[in-house]
C-alpha cells in the first residue's frame, strides 16, 4: 500500500488542487493508496476543504492545535500511519504547495521496488533544476546542502532537504525504535535533514531520482522564514556533526 503524509499550515489556496491531482494520479496507476494530511494548526479554511473531499478519496486527517512546524507535523503524521502500515508499505512525503513533481513518482517507487529503502527527489541530481525560486533561496538552499554533506556518510547523496521522498514503513518504524520522540527534534524545515542523517546511521539503502523544483506553481508565499531556518541549520550541524 502507498501511504501519502503531507503536513500543512494554512495551504487553503493548494490544497484542494493537490488533493485531486494526488487522487488522480493513484487512480490512474491503479495504486492501493490512503492520502494523510498533518495539519499543523492552520487558521484558514485549510481543514474545511480537506474535509470536504473525504469522501471523494481515501483521506485521513491529523489534527493539530497549535502550529509547531513541519517536523512536529511530520511526527504525528509518520506514527498515525505506522499505527496502520504493514512493514512492507510505502510512505510518501510532500510537499503541501503543489510543487512536488508527480511525474517522477513512479521512477521513485521503482526505486524502492529495487531495495532502497529512502528514496530522494533531487534537484541537486544530474538533469535536476530548480525554477522559479529566488536567488538568495538558491544560496541558501546550496550551502545547507554542502554542510550537511560535509558531516554525512553518504557522500553521493546531492539533495538533503526537500519533503519529497519515499521510505518504506519497516525503516521508519526502526528509526522511532531506535530513537524515540528525539528521532525528529527539529520543528522547523531542517526536519527533512535531520530525518535523512539519522535514517543513514542505521546504514539504509539510498536512491535519488532528478527532479525539476517548479517553485512558480506554488499559489501564496512559501512558509519558509529564511534567517530562521538558516540558524537551524547551524544548530543541527552542531549537534549532529560528531555524533
Amino acid at each position: 500500500m502507498i501511504r501519502f503524509i503531507i503536513p500543512v499550515f494554512n495551504e487553503e489556496q493548494n490544497i484542494e488542487r493537490l488533493l485531486k491531482n494526488l487522487s488522480s494520479y493513484a487512480e490512474s496507476k491503479k495504486w492501493i493508496y490512503k492520502l494523510y494530511i498533518s495539519d499543523d494548526g492552520s487558521r484558514d479554511d485549510t481543514v474545511k476543504i480537506a474535509l470536504q473531499m473525504k469522501n471523494k478519496m481515501p483521506l485521513e486527517i491529523v489534527k493539530s492545535e497549535i502550529n509547531m512546524g513541519p517536523g512536529s507535523a511530520f511526527d504525528k503524521g509518520f506514527k498515525a500511519i505506522l499505527k496502520e502500515a504493514g512493514d512492507n508499505d510505502i510512505i510518501v512525503t510532500m510537499e503541501a504547495d503543489n510543487t512536488s513533481d508527480l511525474d517522477i513518482l513512479e521512477k521513485m517507487l521503482v526505486k524502492t521496488e529495487e531495495g532502497n529503502s529512502v528514496v530522494l527527489a533531487s534537484c541537486y541530481a544530474k538533469e535536476g533544476e530548480v525554477k522559479g525560486t529566488t536567488f538568495l533561496r538558491k544560496i541558501l538552499s546550496g550551502t545547507a546542502n554542502f554542510l550537511v554533506k560535509a558531516m554525512s556518510r553518504d557522500k553521493t547523496i546531492k539533495t538533503f532537504s526537500s519533503f519529497y521522498r519515499c521510505y518504506k514503513a519497516s525503516v521508519l518504524r526502526k528509526a522511532y525504535e531506535k530513537y524515540g520522540d528525539k528521532f525528529i527534534e527539529e520543528k522547523g524545515f531542517v526536519c527533512a535533514v535531520e530525518i535523512l542523517i539519522k535514517l543513514l546511521r542505521l546504514d539504509v539503502k539510498t536512491a535519488e531520482v532528478p527532479m525539476i523544483l517548479r517553485c512558480d506553481k506554488r499559489a501564496g508565499k512559501s512558509k519558509m522564514k529564511i534567517f530562521k531556518t538558516t540558524m537551524s541549520y547551524f544548530k543541527l550541524f552542531f549537534r549532529e556533526a560528531f555524533k
